[in-house]
Order: structure tokens, then C-alpha cells, then sequence
């Protein structure tokens, strides 16, 4: 690495810490430092070892199970579909949370499954009222987009789905991707005689890592009803209720109640 990059990258580094001084948010603002510091760490590391290159090795488990039984496995699950259409679908995700204390999150995305596979993308962000010290209060936010590349359905039945996957999360603020795990579980209840008991319980855990500082710049967990409202030949729609819980860089809690549209199409 040249040493105009190292002390362009060092520039960058010290602008986002400044960055993050003028604002009082108490839950951005947070998340803003932490990410922040974590990236001046990276660049520690980086002139250290004059090695910007990632550790892959979170990516070896999947390649040896995708060359000798995934294949077979996704064959037997399209023979499936028959009986249980969700295993080649796209589902579409237009949710948001609340928290009391004043911020909000919007958390859109989608799925698109097919067999043992599925891919997942969602857009998280994170709105708080916030003093600034010239503007006074205005809104200031934190977003990621985080994209699970390859999940893997390991258990699909007509009354549960297991999902595991891995991806990346990546950081808008200091513009760094982290590598994000997840695992997915969804029970169905297809003959509730009750209002209460929802269509589709879902429960999902992420988790990411940033392998050069050993920071985790994410770990959260959510738990969803999910109630039919519509059900249209091949769409189906419904009415989600839960909440979620995250803490980002091991110290900043993040919880909020959730709502919104889930719709998929078998």
C-alpha cells in the first residue's frame, strides 16, 4: 500500500470520528462513535499488516456440503413443491418498529427461495431526533444493507422451515462490510382456531463479525406473528406483529416493537 493511500485512508478514518462529535442522538449517535472507532481500528490493522484482505474462511463449511448433498437435496425438495408450494416462492417484507424513547426503524426486504436455496436483502435503518449543535434538533439515522447471499433450507416441512445462512452487513456510515450469519425459524399453524394464535410464527438470530478488530458490530434477534389476511390463488398476505431486540458493538441495546405487510408469492 502506497503512502499516499495510508495517509488518504487516515484522513477518512479521523473525519468520521469528527463526524460523529457534533451529534447528541442517544442511540445513533452511539452506534455512530462505536463504528467510528471500529474503522480507525481497521486501519491499524490495515498498516500493520499491509493487508486489506479479509478473513474467508466463514465461507469453506458451505463448499464441501454444496459438492456432495445439497444438489441431491434441492432436487428432492422441487419434487415437493406440490405439497408444500412455499419451497419456490418470493416473499416481500415492509416492515417498521417503534421505540417509546423516540426512534424508529423501517426495515424493508425480501426473499426469493428455491429448493434448498434462498437468498435474502433487506434495507435496516434506524431514525432519531437528535441535537445538533448548529441546527439544533434535526433527524439523523443509521442504515446498513444487509444481504444474505446463500441460506440454506435444511429442514422444510409443512408445519416448519429451519433456515441458516451467511452474508454481509454492510455499514453506510463508515462504508465497511462485515460478514453477518443468520439462522431463521418458522413454525406454521395452518388450522388456528383463534385470532390470536397467528398463521406463521417466525423467529430469526443475526449475527455479525468483523474478523481484523474481533468487534461485533451487530448481534440481534426478533420474533414475529404473522396473521393471513388474504389468500389469492398464488399470493398470500399477511398482517405481522412482534418485536426485536439488537445490540450493536457490544454495547448500544436497540429494541422496538414491530409491525407491517408480509405477502408471498408461491
Amino acid at each position: 500500500m502506497s503512502k499516499t493511500t495510508k495517509i488518504t485512508i487516515l484522513f477518512l478514518s479521523l473525519w468520521f470520528l469528527r463526524l460523529s462529535d457534533p451529534v447528541s442522538g442517544q442511540i445513533v449517535g452511539e452506534i455512530a462513535t462505536l463504528a467510528a472507532e471500529n474503522l480507525a481500528g481497521n486501519m491499524a490493522e490495515i498498516f500493520a499488516t499491509n493487508n486489506c484482505c479479509g478473513d474467508a474462511g466463514c465461507y469453506y463449511w458451505m463448499y464441501d456440503i454444496l459438492f456432495h448433498e445439497a444438489w441431491h437435496h434441492h432436487r428432492e425438495l422441487l419434487d415437493r413443491e406440490g405439497t408444500i408450494p412455499r419451497i419456490s416462492s418470493l416473499e416481500i417484507f415492509i416492515n417498521g418498529a417503534y421505540n417509546p424513547s423516540e426512534y424508529y426503524l423501517f426495515l424493508p426486504g425480501l426473499r426469493v427461495n428455491r429448493g434448498f436455496f434462498s437468498t435474502d436483502f433487506r434495507v435496516f435503518s434506524i431514525y432519531e431526533q437528535a441535537l445538533n449543535y448548529s441546527d439544533g434538533y434535526n433527524t439523523i439515522s443509521y442504515l446498513t444493507y444487509d444481504w444474505q447471499v446463500l441460506q440454506l433450507n435444511l429442514v422444510v416441512l409443512p408445519e416448519f422451515n429451519l433456515r441458516a445462512g451467511t452474508g454481509f452487513m454492510l455499514e453506510q456510515f463508515t462504508g465497511l462490510a462485515y460478514n453477518e450469519h443468520t439462522v431463521n425459524a418458522d413454525i406454521f399453524f395452518e388450522k388456528r382456531s383463534a385470532f390470536l394464535v397467528p398463521s406463521i410464527f417466525t423467529t430469526e438470530f443475526r449475527f455479525a463479525s468483523d474478523y481484523v478488530t474481533g468487534a461485533v458490530p451487530r448481534m440481534e434477534f426478533s420474533a414475529i406473528g404473522n396473521y393471513k389476511l388474504q389468500n389469492t390463488g398464488r399470493l398470500n398476505v399477511y398482517l405481522s406483529l412482534g418485536g426485536m431486540y439488537a445490540l450493536y458493538y457490544s454495547t448500544v441495546n436497540v429494541w422496538a416493537l414491530q409491525a407491517g405487510l408480509n405477502m408471498r408469492i408461491e
